[in-house]
């Protein structure tokens, strides 16, 4: 496997991913997630995939953030949202 060095191969091995048949995808923080995240999302968003990320500027763009706190009342509605996706 060839690393990312570019905003197009992250959209590139995005959708080369898509053809082998993931379930989801988990954008962590970095250059070239953050440059090509709409074209990222777009993809998946064709392929009816969700796009999880932890980083909370991501998840202002659209990702799904992965974990909530289930301790607190609103917790519990936060998981549901993840949940719902991987129903899909």
């Amino acid at each position: 496997m060839t690393p990312v060095s570019t905003s197009t191969d992250a959209v590139m091995a995005a959708q080369v991913l898509v053809s082998k048949g993931v379930q989801a995808f988990f954008a962590m923080a970095g250059q070239y997630v953050f440059a090509s995240f709409e074209a990222l999302k777009k993809v998946c968003d064709q392929a009816r995939l969700p796009v999880f990320s932890s980083e909370s500027g991501l998840v202002a763009r659209g990702a799904v953030p992965p974990m909530a706190r289930i301790s607190t009342p609103g917790g519990g509605r936060l998981g549901r949202r993840p949940h719902a996706f991987s129903k899909r």
